[in-house]
């Protein structure tokens, strides 16, 4: 290919059923001409095993069977070794999916037993960070196999002789320099990608936050578009204040709210809140978000910056350390009683 650079087939197949269908395409060639890929198939395959599995005599790929996102019946010799894989990209486990998926398995494994010898195995794998929070939510049942993990795999092979699996170790190593190297990549290359924004919550807000006491932050990413991230402290007068921090495409905001404990977040006190406003406004030198002037949810501070504004990564994280400043600000300014009215309704 001459004059134009040349482009990843991944760079635009994002999401969780092209990566479904990359890996059941690399399973389903575990006996094809191409001797890399059939190496790089097997190898996968032994991997999640975790064992040699000697000579394949068939390979069955049932893919979104009862909404697992692949299940991999693999014959060899006297042996059927049963792989269930759950793919993410972006998204975390929910609705319990993966004890529903390790039911279901094994309820096919028990059928195929009476004439067979069956080995179920299970594999969670993610091309992103997975934090501990994530990973104490998964069974020990399901080996993870994050970004790390697949990295080392993957860029073991290079030069395979076949676009496909080319493009998809590219685009894995690609992946794991962003998330591992970003601070060196240009601001404006980050901007929508949720990996990025949710390690670096995970990792660098985490030792922010650790400084002044308030433990790890909440992070999700939100319906796979926006990573958003909360830190909480309770202060010694019995409010809850929180910092919101959310990274968008196109905007990045961040809010302060509090409320009294033992009331719902949703509810506002006018009384706190206009005690809390006016302390704010006594204190403004110190703080360089502004108050919002709307009542919402309990929200007496809030800024929004424009990602283009910032010209390095050292801009956005000075960004990020005066909006934990400013929290940390009002939870200062709290320390002291107020006066408040505590309506009943509000409990």
């Amino acid at each position: 290919m001459t004059g134009k650079e040349k482009t990843n087939l991944f760079t635009y197949a994002t999401k969780e059923l092209s990566q479904d269908a990359f890996l059941c395409w690399l399973f389903a060639n575990y006996d094809c001409e191409n001797g890399k890929v059939r190496e790089v198939a097997r190898a996968l395959l032994t991997k999640f095993v975790n064992k040699p599995i000697g000579e394949i005599t068939d390979c069955r790929i049932l893919k979104q069977w009862n909404y697992l996102d692949i299940c991999v019946r693999l014959d060899c010799g006297n042996i059927t070794y049963l792989i269930a894989i759950e793919d993410k990209t972006y998204s975390d486990v929910h609705d319990d999916q993966l004890n529903r998926y390790y039911g279901d398995v094994n309820n096919y494994a028990d059928k195929l037993r009476k004439d067979k010898d069956v080995e179920c195995h299970y594999v969670f794998y993610k091309t992103a960070f997975v934090s501990e929070k994530e990973r104490s939510g998964i069974d020990e049942k399901w080996a993870i196999y994050d970004i790390e993990a697949i990295y080392r795999f993957f860029s073991a092979y290079s030069n395979t002789e076949n676009a496909i699996l080319d493009d998809y170790i590219e685009y894995i190593v690609g992946i794991f320099d962003l998330l591992y190297n970003y601070k060196n990549f240009e601001f404006d290359k980050l901007l929508g990608n949720c990996r990025v924004f949710e390690h670096y919550a995970i990792d660098e807000i985490g030792k922010k936050a650790a400084k002044i006491g308030v433990g790890e932050p909440d992070t999700s990413i939100y319906q796979g578009k926006y990573v958003q991230t909360f830190l909480r402290k309770v202060t010694e007068t019995g409010l809850i204040v929180e910092l919101g921090i959310f990274f968008r495409e196109r905007v990045f905001s961040a809010w302060v709210k509090c409320w009294i404990c033992g009331t719902k977040h949703n509810v506002v006190n006018y009384d706190l809140r206009s005690e809390i406003v006016g302390k704010i406004a006594a204190n403004k030198d110190k703080l360089i978000v502004f108050c919002n002037n709307a009542v919402y949810c309990n929200r007496v501070l809030r800024t929004e910056v424009n990602p283009m504004d910032f010209t390095d990564f050292s801009d956005f994280d000075n960004w990020i350390n005066r909006c934990i400043q400013d929290y940390n600000t009002v939870i200062n300014l709290l320390q002291e009683p107020i006066i408040i009215k505590t309506n009943k309704e509000d409990l």
